[in-house]
């Protein structure tokens, strides 16, 4: 399960961000606007919220990022998973 956070959005851009994607009840990036396409469910996160969270289950269920991201160079990745 992916959740969403409390993220500022205010200082993206200051801190270097391409990419964001909150999994609020959407796969859209917060940033680019680039939808994230696939076949995952959202769900409630850790703190009950429903639709706050996706689950990602077997080999069935995935998440694609759109055409144009890529990470050749140095990335970082923050996610909570149960």
């Amino acid at each position: 399960i992916l959740e969403t956070s409390s993220y500022d959005h205010t200082y993206e851009f200051l801190l270097g961000l391409t990419d964001y994607w909150t999994f609020d009840n959407k796969l859209k990036d917060e940033i680019t606007g680039l939808m994230l396409n696939g076949s995952a469910i959202f769900t409630s996160d850790r703190f009950g919220r429903q639709n706050m969270a996706i689950s990602i289950r077997n080999n069935i269920n995935y998440l694609n990022a759109p055409y144009g991201i890529y990470f050749s160079n140095m990335f970082t990745v923050t996610l909570w998973f149960k």
